[in-house]
């Protein structure tokens, strides 16, 4: 399983102008997300949905702010 760190590597090398990236969870699961501007968001989320090495099926959490 790769690091988010390296999720977010191949985002950026799939989408240069996507602003991506780690965001750490200081609770005891210490669970990192992976934060993408909402221009690309559909995007990224197909990409790492088709991605089959890393396989990205299931959407655990997803939020927004209008």
């Amino acid at each position: 399983m790769e690091t988010a760190a390296q999720i977010v590597d191949r985002i950026k090398a799939r989408f240069p102008g996507a602003a991506v990236e780690v965001v750490p969870n200081p609770a005891p699961s210490a669970q990192e997300s992976i934060l993408v501007d909402a221009e690309h968001g559909l995007e990224v989320a197909t990409f790492l949905r088709g991605e089959e090495t890393l396989a990205l099926d299931f959407c655990s959490n997803a939020t927004g702010v209008d």
